[in-house]
């Protein structure tokens, strides 16, 4: 099935990791704790794979990633799997979803590496702070949040990559003083669409050093977006 549905979006990709996005989205299905709100395989599939990987198809990711409030692994374990020059580090706060990523990872051999963790504190770690070319997220929270807790991970000259939905225009009107806080430029956007769903991929770029008061401690930047 995935097969098949990778061909119908044009993306190419050998057996093997095939066969690991399989097995890895058969995990998020069956564990015993809720990892996804989808309930059927095709449509597991289609959002936790074509919707993550279609923005880069016929490009390639290579270097260090950081994904910032992971869940149960996406975007972070699809490109880990499929882009084969890229070393991935996936925080998420919820200990649970941590522990099954761990395993994810073992048993597919990944360089995914598993932070259980506040991105608004680990973003203050000497080892994390602006060390990644890339930091990506879905379903973090409105662009001004995300984009706060994202920046701290990113050096000078690398990108924020932000899975958005429909709402993404409505929410650009109140990027800018977040964008200037935190000094991060709007690249570009990647517009694309599955099925009948109309997504983006909001692309940011890193433009100076991040000031130390951010991110802020956790909770600030959900209750006060900048």
């Amino acid at each position: 099935m995935l097969c098949e549905l990778l061909k119908s979006y044009g993306i190419e990709m050998n057996k093997e990791k095939i066969h690991k996005l399989e097995i890895f989205i058969d995990a998020m299905m069956t564990t015993p704790f809720n990892l996804t709100a989808v309930k059927t395989l095709s449509e597991a599939y289609l959002k936790h794979v074509i919707e993550i990987l279609l923005p880069f198809r016929g490009r390639t990711l290579r270097g260090t990633l950081v994904d910032v409030g992971s869940g149960g692994g996406v975007p972070a374990v699809p490109l880990a799997i499929v882009f084969e020059n890229l070393e991935v580090w996936a925080i998420e706060s919820v200990r649970k979803k941590t522990e099954f990523l761990a395993k994810v990872v073992e048993d597919l051999h990944l360089r995914v590496h598993v932070l259980n963790g506040r991105a608004e504190e680990l973003a203050h770690v000497k080892d994390y702070r602006e060390r990644f070319d890339y930091a990506t997220s879905r379903a973090l929270g409105k662009l001004p949040v995300a984009l706060e807790l994202m920046a701290g991970f990113v050096k000078k000259g690398g990108c924020l990559l932000l899975y958005k939905g429909k709402k993404y225009d409505e929410e650009r009107r109140n990027m800018y003083t977040a964008l200037q806080k935190l000094a991060l430029e709007e690249e570009k956007s990647v517009r694309y669409r599955t099925a009948s769903k109309d997504l983006v991929l909001a692309i940011f770029r890193k433009t100076g050093v991040l000031d130390m008061r951010y991110p802020r401690r956790p909770g600030i930047p959900e209750k006060r977006p900048l």
